[in-house]
């Protein structure tokens, strides 16, 4: 903006009456430093007269300094950009989303990766969490809106600092800085309770192990469990104590799944150096598995069909230790053809997990991407990604899994299996880096279940499978 000629005058005038201060200010000084040589001298017996004039100078420039570094101070061009003002006329909340919810509903569902009355049952349980007030100056920014900036980040990975988001949303960058994080925790905060419990009695504990043996075969099973890398760029200071043996940074999402891929228990933040049995042996999920008596877990029971007593127990890949109650397949290295079903049927159960964190990264593609964020805020987006996943299957399963159970025949028998509408994209999977033998009593349940499964437990499309 160019300045005319009255703003032009009224600095000029300005700096000259500052300067004159500044002179007469200094001749001040200088004339009655006798006067106050006099009065320290008879207040603190014997002062030096040329120790005085050299206090006093340096007052003088001290005072001069701060008069200067005043009249330089860069002035604020603009209280806010004109472009961004117009963000409640033209922003993108206030027109093409409100385009979309009338006109195009599939896109609309699209956009923000739920329905409109999900988006707005989250809206107002976070409202009393992050809504601010009007002021004099201007409008805040309403809690739809930051809950739409927020959803459009996790749903495209627009994780470059919010450069890009800032423009289409009309919200400064520093302030979507603020806004997202903020958001994600209210809604980790607000929606926990509800849907991302650990259960807590027995009776919920059986009802996800009759899920697991109607839908997938399995049997005397919890849950399924594995973990994921997020990618993030090196912290600040950070060195290598988020550097993973695949040659970046990343933090740990570690995971324990429900029959109908719904997270009932999560640990997220663990650095990248951290293989993934370390995470599963520091989280509280292993103690609580050791001892029935922290959650109320089942006790074992006996198969169906057979005079063979297991306990209940977490399915998991061969990254983890083999225990009482931690299942994993046999090493392929001279493998039976037992033990091949064996692996078949709990793979059929284990999956579940890998089909989970396939569909948080296909919706809230920011899991695709490296994230530009320090590890404290990708924690919150973590748990907020999957708290909303979970709502969203309680809620809208059909429309945010694009999953269906359907039937298939093989032989002249019919069981359950997923299909799939698209390519699931998936997290980079926690990879072996050492071989986890296991305990006596984990070889001998698996042992167990490997002879159920070939015998009274068996179904009829195993072996083609297998």
């Amino acid at each position: 903006m160019k300045k005319n000629k009255t703003d032009e005058d009224s600095e000029t005038t300005a700096d000259i009456e500052d300067t004159f201060c500044l002179q007469i200010l200094i001749t001040v000084l200088y004339l009655l430093h006798k006067s106050f040589y006099n009065i320290f001298s008879l207040s603190l017996g014997t002062m030096d007269e040329n120790r005085f004039v050299a206090c006093a100078a340096a007052i003088s420039a001290i005072m001069t300094v701060c008069l200067l570094l005043k009249k330089n101070k860069k002035k604020r061009r603009l209280w806010v950009r004109p472009w961004i003002a117009r963000r409640e006329q033209q922003g993108i909340h206030h027109t093409l989303l409100r385009e979309l919810q009338f006109e195009d509903l599939k896109s609309y569902i699209n956009y923000l990766r739920m329905d409109e009355d999900s988006f707005k049952f989250i809206a107002s349980k976070i409202s009393p969490l992050i809504s601010k007030q009007n002021t004099h100056l201007r409008n805040c920014i309403s809690v739809e809106e930051r809950l739409m900036v927020t959803f459009r980040f996790l749903a495209t990975g627009e994780s470059y600092t919010y450069r890009s988001l800032q423009y289409s949303s009309r919200i400064p960058q520093c302030t979507l800085s603020g806004i997202i994080p903020e958001t994600c925790e209210a809604i980790y905060q607000a929606l926990k309770g509800d849907f991302l419990k650990v259960p807590r009695t027995e009776k919920e504990w059986l009802d996800i192990a009759k899920d697991f043996e109607d839908k997938w075969n399995v049997f005397n099973t919890i849950g399924a469990m594995d973990g994921k890398h997020v990618r993030i760029t090196c912290p600040d200071k950070g060195g290598s104590h988020h550097f993973n043996y695949k040659s970046y940074h990343r933090i740990i999402l570690f995971a324990l799944t429900d029959a109908n891929y719904k997270f009932i228990y999560i640990d997220v933040g663990t650095n990248g150096r951290i293989g993934d049995s370390g995470v599963y042996n520091k989280s509280k999920l292993k103690k609580c598995l050791a001892d029935n008596s922290i959650l109320n877990t089942p006790a074992g029971k006996n198969l169906p069909g057979a005079n063979i007593a297991t306990p209940y127990v977490v399915l998991a890949d061969d990254a983890f230790p083999l225990s009482y109650n931690v299942m994993k397949p046999y090493p392929l290295k001279n493998i039976t053809r037992e033990e091949k079903i064996y692996n078949y049927r709990l793979s059929r159960g284990r999956r579940i997990v890998e089909s989970s964190f396939g569909i948080l990264a296909s919706r809230f593609r920011v899991f695709l991407t490296t994230i530009n964020l320090c590890p404290e805020k990708v924690t919150k987006i973590v748990l907020a990604a999957c708290t909303i996943h979970n709502l969203l299957i309680d809620r809208r399963k059909h429309l945010y899994t694009c999953h269906e159970i359907i039937s298939r025949s093989r032989k002249g028998h019919t069981f359950l299996d997923v299909l799939s509408h698209e390519e699931l994209q998936e997290l980079q999977t926690l990879t072996t880096q050492t071989r986890t033998v296991g305990n006596r009593h984990g070889r001998e349940i698996r042992e167990n279940f490997k002879i159920f499964y070939n015998g009274a437990g068996k179904v009829p499309w195993q072996e083609e499978y297998a």
